[in-house]
């Protein structure tokens, strides 16, 4: 018997078919295009430092963050939050929405939601590239 994550290393290649296709279908049709994977997370870093940091008048004690910058502290949890929010979002209908696919193709249906989350892991994985460059 097979676990997920057995089958979903079997049928690695259509796995990463999967992963390029919920890539590329992200951002066919924006006038922006890939540029999006940069400006979107830019815009909610701006919008959430300014509630957090100048609205709300949130600070942080070195003590107990280990740093004594706001921007760092909420940057650390903000990358692996969005990734998440993003994964679970949209995995949540991945599997309505390739209904035909999958009465027609004989695969392991677990692909799908693993495609929607790696997918995701890429694309915000840029994000956190730049905030741990930022870090050193």
């Amino acid at each position: 018997m097979k676990t997920p994550i057995s089958s979903v290393f079997g049928y690695r290649h259509l796995l990463e078919e999967f992963i390029g296709r919920e890539i590329k279908g992200r951002f066919i049709g924006s006038v922006a295009g890939i540029l999006w994977t940069l400006i979107h997370p830019i815009v909610n870093i701006v919008v959430y430092y300014f509630i957090f940091s100048m609205v709300m008048r949130i600070q942080v004690k070195i003590e107990e963050t280990g740093t004594d910058s706001f921007f760092v502290f909420f940057l650390s949890g903000f990358f692996p939050w969005l990734m998440f929010a993003e994964s679970l979002s949209k995995s949540v209908g991945v599997l309505i929405e390739n209904a035909n696919l999958i009465t027609k193709v004989v695969f392991p249906v677990e692909l799908l939601p693993a495609g929607v989350v790696l997918s995701g892991a890429v694309i915000n994985g840029v994000g956190m590239y730049f905030f741990l460059l930022y870090l050193i």
